[in-house]
């Protein structure tokens, strides 16, 4: 009997814990809050690498749109903006995960459009570092950051 007694007041203050500790931790964030839109325009049958290029000086900032995110890439295959790598994040750790709507000419694509992007940063010969995403549109390619993407970068920042 005792060690019953025993038994349910270690098991009835561990839930009492845990009950305590749930109540005093943040709230979970809501899907409005743990995930960023993105919507991605490309040129019809569009195949290759597309690249974000930030914190280039002078460039237009990224622009939302009903709060989305949104890269156009139906003229250029290079996004140059003013923006940081962080915008849109979650927080400052963490981009949160993303939502991705791939539009050619306005119609809606199959997600696996863009099966892969990535972020990337690449130093130049001057210590300088430029930081970049980059989307493989329609397979998996070699979207390294090409020379002439960097030269340009280097020339604005000068």
């Amino acid at each position: 009997m005792q060690k019953r007694l025993i038994t349910l007041l270690v098991v009835g203050g561990l839930i009492a814990v845990f009950a305590i500790w749930l109540q005093s931790s943040p709230s979970p964030k809501t899907k409005d809050d743990t995930f960023s839109v993105e919507i991605i325009h490309l040129p019809k049958q569009f195949e290759g690498c597309t690249y974000v290029v930030y914190d280039v000086p002078d460039a237009p900032p990224l622009t939302t749109e009903d709060g989305a995110i949104t890269y156009d890439f139906s003229t250029e295959d290079t996004l140059f903006t003013s923006s940081p790598p962080t915008f849109g994040w979650l927080s400052e750790e963490s981009s949160g995960s993303y939502v991705t709507h791939i539009l050619e000419e306005g119609e809606k694509q199959p997600d696996d459009t863009i099966p892969f992007g990535a972020v990337g940063a690449t130093e130049t010969a001057q210590g300088d570092v430029i930081d970049y995403a980059t989307y493989h549109v329609r397979g998996i390619h070699d979207c390294s950051l090409p020379q002439s993407v960097i030269d340009e970068v280097v020339k604005r920042r000068e």
